[in-house]
């Protein structure tokens, strides 16, 4: 369960409630896989890469994708490339912050897609409500427009500070 949230690149995205960062995927890194991508198609798809130079950005390598490749094609193989790492590199840039409720419940949101944070998050780092945590972006793996992909799950031991795989919880209903 997730929204998709259209929202115009830059655009401030603030914490619900007090929460905690536990864990993130940093511009940088993103960056640097992207560009990973990009060396590894040159490599291995030599005709159809042979006369490009390293695009400037994310949304740029993709466009030169789908102008080499088509649309489907691109996506087949990012999804196929993708499938070989981390899954959680699908989501491009993104923070997860735990929200715990005062009964004890705890909730991880996945904040995901978005083009960088306000400043510079840490396992470990407190967020407050209202506070401008990330900007919107477009580093989805797939041609998308900007937007938030907001996921939520359910934490079955918030004592653990680690991220957790509970059940997803439908963002709607919250």
């Amino acid at each position: 369960e997730a929204i998709d949230i259209n929202i115009p690149i830059g655009t401030r995205i603030v914490a619900q409630a007090k929460g905690e960062i536990i864990g993130n995927y940093s511009r940088a890194s993103y960056d640097k896989k992207w560009k990973r991508f990009y060396n590894y198609w040159k490599e291995t798809r030599q005709e159809e890469f042979a006369d490009t130079t390293q695009p400037a950005s994310w949304a740029d390598f993709k466009k030169m994708c789908k102008d080499k490749l088509g649309r489907g094609t691109a996506a087949r193989i990012l999804r196929e490339l993708e499938s070989k790492d981390r899954p959680m590199d699908l989501s491009g840039v993104m923070l997860i912050v735990r929200y715990t409720s005062d009964d004890g419940e705890a909730y991880d949101f996945y904040y995901q897609h978005v083009d960088s944070f306000t400043q510079e998050w840490r396992r470990g780092d407190e967020v407050q409500p209202g506070q401008s945590i990330l900007l919107a972006g477009d580093t989805a793996i797939f041609d998308s427009p900007a937007h938030l992909h907001l996921s939520i799950r359910s934490v079955p031991n918030p004592k653990n500070k680690k991220r957790q795989y509970g059940p997803k919880v439908d963002p709607e209903v919250l």
